[in-house]
């Protein structure tokens, strides 16, 4: 990595747009940019975690700055630019992370003058989408998605959404969405999308997922159900998502119900997954027909009382981490008799795990 310590004053008027590699961190470089008078627009990397203080001092063009790191809030000086540039300048933001900024930055000052909403904007295409409102007709629901084109293809992934929800608490994720450049195949939702659903219950994924980029953890909480349709990489059953060919159970959302709370895993699975189970709340008891591989976290957080284990040839294999952290302190295991020394072996001792047999 690299910091900015000195950016050439261009006095000619002639530089505007000035674009820091991924390679820059930003960190440090205080009035980096001092007295840089022509520069409208600076575009700071995906690794930034610092803007220093007088950076922009004086810097009396200057419009926008535009931060691509997606995974952080960066580090932003009360003095980065000087008072009376603060009431133009906006820092342009990653729309998946635009609520911590605002939760960051909101109390604190700008240029010295109070931070507001009109310091801080959404990067990224966005599309507005009505959905029939049936109380209402001629108020529909309008939902703002915010989305990025995957370099160089015409695919795209959904980053965020916001507006007002449908009530009846379903919702169908765009399949594609268009901007000036074309039409573009949404290929994966981010986990700031499936996070900020915390009004939904029923969640149709895009017909093109291709990609998995969120577990059960980054659910929102009151998500009851999945669905998906024509895909060739995933399918659901009962709301549980799986992979297509139905070895690998993804992700089983924290709110689903049962009659009688109990669930069946789907027969032919070889593999729970990551947190699949993750926070699980009103699923008591859980059967699981094949010998399976159950990975880290999986039943992490959930309320789950009984796990049960049927097939009597072989022992499934508890191969990840923290596989029942936080999970409930009652949980019972119930295995055949003939493999419990197995089922024993496999357990790390560091859980308190009660077994039970059938």
């Amino acid at each position: 990595s690299a910091k900015v310590l000195y950016f050439q004053n261009h006095h000619n008027h002639i530089l505007q747009i000035v674009y820091l590699p991924s390679f820059v961190s930003a960190e440090g470089g205080d009035y980096a940019f001092r007295f840089c008078k022509s520069i409208l627009w600076v575009t700071f990397g995906p690794n930034t975690t610092k803007l220093s203080g007088g950076m922009f001092e004086d810097c009396s063009a200057l419009e926008k700055i535009t931060i691509l790191n997606k995974d952080n809030v960066v580090e932003l000086s009360g003095s980065l630019v000087s008072s009376t540039q603060a009431q133009k300048v906006v820092v342009h933001v990653p729309a998946s992370i635009y609520k911590q900024y605002e939760d960051e930055y909101m109390s604190k000052t700008f240029g010295r003058i109070p931070f507001d909403e009109e310091h801080f904007k959404k990067f990224g295409n966005s599309s507005k989408i009505e959905i029939d409102n049936p109380g209402n007709p001629s108020s529909p629901y309008v939902l703002t998605y915010y989305w990025e084109v995957i370099d160089g293809t015409t695919t795209a992934y959904l980053d965020y959404v916001e507006g007002t929800f449908p009530e009846s608490g379903i919702l169908e994720l765009p399949s594609s969405l268009t901007s000036e450049a074309g039409t573009f195949t949404i290929v994966s939702v981010k986990p700031s999308l499936i996070s900020a659903l915390s009004e939904i219950t029923d969640v149709t994924l895009p017909s093109g997922m291709s990609y998995l980029s969120f577990t059960t953890a980054d659910l929102a909480d009151s998500i009851k159900s999945l669905s998906i349709s024509g895909n060739d990489k995933f399918k659901t059953l009962d709301g549980v998502l799986y992979t297509k060919d139905g070895k690998t159970l993804l992700v089983c959302p924290k709110a689903l119900t049962t009659a009688d709370g109990k669930l069946t895993v789907a027969n032919g699975v070889t593999e729970i997954f990551d947190k699949a189970f993750y926070g699980s709340k009103y699923i008591t008891e859980l059967e699981i027909a094949g010998a399976v591989t159950v990975r880290n976290e999986a039943f992490a957080g959930a309320g789950i009382s009984t796990i049960k284990f049927t097939d009597t040839s072989t022992a499934s294999v508890f191969a990840g981490k923290d596989i029942f952290l936080g999970a409930n302190v009652n949980l019972q295991i119930s295995v055949p008799s003939a493999l419990l020394d197995a089922y024993k072996t496999n357990v790390l001792i560091d859980y308190s795990i009660k077994f039970i047999t059938h």
